[in-house]
């Protein structure tokens, strides 16, 4: 039998040779392939790394034994004394020669032609283009062992390339005994580390183009400024004198294979940032360059994004009430409290959760402008908005007053001042709304002094003076967080749903890699970030395909570490939150999803296969 095969990855056929045969050890005990025996099987290996073009060989199947073919006249030259011509007028040379194993229908060789590929196996009577019947063998493989076409070029866009390559470290790192070989080059001789330094003071550059080769990628910038920077390290490198490679990978995988597809599938959901310079955007001028196109790609980029607490300030500012839902461990009562600040004191600096907490205590005690409570079924009207309240007279008896609540007291502050005043609502869906809210129902739509609504009862205002009415001023802003995956979450009145838009907080894969390679990282931190980070999209993913869809869930902070606690290390931290938090909830999941526990049990092997057995 005689095929022709396409293969990519030589070293990895051979690998599935090897297992193969093991696995018919019984059947073939004498098997072994002879470039093993004499060391000549790493030359070849060694020329096809520096020699991708060469993708086609002849794989020969007799009794008992195989012969793949390598035709390439470099290649011969070069190894006279160690892969020998052999028959087909003196056309072919053997590069891997198996013996003893078995017949042509038996189990090892059949397994061997599958490995091969069912797409990559072909007769020589049936190859493509057989036409030329005068050709010889020789001759129709030398043809076919041109320079392969330029691999498709991905046009990329990268607003963080750092973030990228640890990325790709965790791909690498995931992928290791696959491809226990990769590294990048520039990681080798420092030059990666000028680049973040370059890019972080040219916030401009966005754009790159990807090349995905066999078994490694080319990762090229187009900005003249840069490489006239560097000139000697980041050189021209195809591409018509085009492209600079600015991280190089080799020993990655065929582009086919998980190492490769995880490295694009770094670049973003759904590869949104990758396109084929074919279908680039706006590809109508075919004389234009790509160096041209990409130096007019960068130019400064627009102003950076509103911050997710100052985003949720302007969306309070607009509507004055917002409920905050999401699953559990989300973050939504930290963004509320940061959001709180920058609509209370905006334009701070970027602050720690401790200073946060500072500064809103003392907006809450020295100027009472601030004020947080937690909605639970034994909370009441009294305590919210006001009422009858029992006191310890100095006597120490038993009397009776009428005190306003929480609520009631900020409304007089904001009455007075022209300052905002805001309060936060957490578990908002926890308390009894409709009789905890009351008259708040109209007041919060309806603001101002025009739309004051009558009291059950009097109080005294911050003059002393006797009231028996309520409005709400326009400065007075409100913030309340809900778990959405608390059923309970159906019993809110539709009438205080309509008065508070609502925003879904949910899982954020930037804070889960942004906590691991924070200040104080060390070695292998960041790598493990990206992997929690995808094992909790992972999860989510699974949970989001339910009839619940995104109200259910697993935060983002149950993947944090908390590098201030010297007492547990980092990863044994997210061992306790899964064992003792995540776990409960997932079973917990199980009984309104199809979640399995046998999916659990995987998703719990991977999170142990991530952090190891170190700290």
């Amino acid at each position: 039998m005689l095929g022709v095969i396409n293969c990519n990855n030589l070293a990895q056929l051979k690998a599935a040779w090897d297992a193969v045969v093991l696995t018919n050890r019984q059947d073939v005990p004498r098997a072994y392939f002879e470039q093993d025996r004499n060391g000549t099987w790493a030359n070849l290996i060694n020329h096809l790394a520096n020699h991708p073009r060469i993708q086609w060989f002849h794989y020969s199947d007799g009794s008992d034994g195989i012969a793949l073919r390598l035709y390439d006249q470099n290649f011969k030259d070069n190894n006279q004394n160690d892969f020998k011509e052999k028959g087909a007028s003196d056309e072919e040379w053997v590069v891997l020669r198996g013996k003893e194993l078995g017949g042509t229908d038996g189990n090892c060789k059949i397994q061997m032609r599958q490995a091969c590929g069912e797409d990559n196996i072909w007769s020589w009577s049936d190859r493509p283009n057989a036409g030329n019947n005068g050709q010889t063998r020789l001759e129709y493989f030398q043809a076919k062992n041109v320079a392969p076409p330029e691999p498709d070029m991905l046009v990329v866009r990268i607003d963080n390339i750092a973030q990228l390559k640890i990325a790709w470290d965790a791909v690498v790192a995931a992928n290791h005994q696959q491809v226990p070989n990769a590294h990048f080059i520039q990681d080798q001789n420092g030059l990666f580390q000028q680049l973040v330094a370059h890019l972080a003071q040219h916030p401009r550059i966005q754009w790159y183009s990807y090349t995905d080769g066999n078994n490694g990628i080319a990762l090229r910038l187009y900005d003249q400024e840069f490489m006239n920077q560097f000139p000697g390290d980041f050189v021209a490198n195809d591409l018509n004198g085009e492209g600079w490679v600015v991280l190089q990978g080799v020993g990655l995988g065929a582009p086919g294979e998980p190492c490769k597809q995880g490295m694009r599938a770094a670049f973003g959901a759904n590869n949104a940032n990758l396109w084929t310079w074919g279908n680039r955007p706006n590809p109508g001028d075919q004389n234009q360059t790509r160096i041209q196109y990409f130096q007019a790609k960068n130019v400064p980029p627009p102003s950076p994004p509103m911050s997710s607490e100052r985003e949720l300030a302007a969306l309070v500012k607009q509507f004055r009430q917002v409920i905050l839902y999401g699953p559990p461990g989300t973050g939504k009562t930290r963004l509320a409290k940061r959001a709180a600040l920058e609509l209370l004191q905006p334009g701070q600096p970027q602050m720690k959760d401790g200073q946060v907490e500072a500064a809103l205590t003392a907006l809450r005690i020295n100027e009472q402008r601030f004020n947080l409570v937690v909605f639970h079924p034994s909370y009441e009207y009294e305590h919210f908005i006001g009422g009858i309240s029992p006191q310890i007279n100095a006597a120490g008896g038993l009397t009776y007053s009428t005190e306003p609540g929480v609520f009631l007291k900020l409304c007089l502050k904001a009455q007075i001042i022209d300052k905002p005043v805001l309060l936060i609502i957490d578990e908002i869906n926890r308390g009894n709304l409709p009789k905890l809210l009351g008259e708040l129902i109209y007041s919060l739509e309806y603001r101002g002094e025009n739309n004051a609504v009558e009291l059950p009862f009097n109080y005294r205002d911050l003059n002393g003076v006797e009231r028996d009415s309520i409005f709400v001023p326009k400065n007075l802003y409100i913030i309340a967080t809900m778990n959405s995956s608390d059923r309970s979450i159906g019993h809110i009145d539709a009438a205080v749903r309509r008065r508070f838009p609502q925003k879904l907080v949910g899982p954020d894969r930037e804070a889960v890699i942004s906590n691991w390679s924070a200040e104080g990282a060390a070695e292998g931190d960041g790598p493990c970030g990206i992997l929690l980070a995808g094992l909790m999209l992972d999860i989510n993913s699974a949970l989001e395909k339910g009839e619940l869809g995104k109200e259910i869930g697993v935060g983002h902070s149950y993947f944090l570490c908390d590098r201030t606690n010297g007492e547990v290390n980092i990863r044994e931290q997210v061992r306790r939150k899964w064992e003792y938090q995540v776990l409960p909830l997932l079973n917990e999941y199980r009984n309104v999803t199809s979640l399995e526990s046998e999916t659990v049990r995987r998703y719990s092997d991977r999170l142990q296969q991530i952090l190891g057995n170190n700290g």
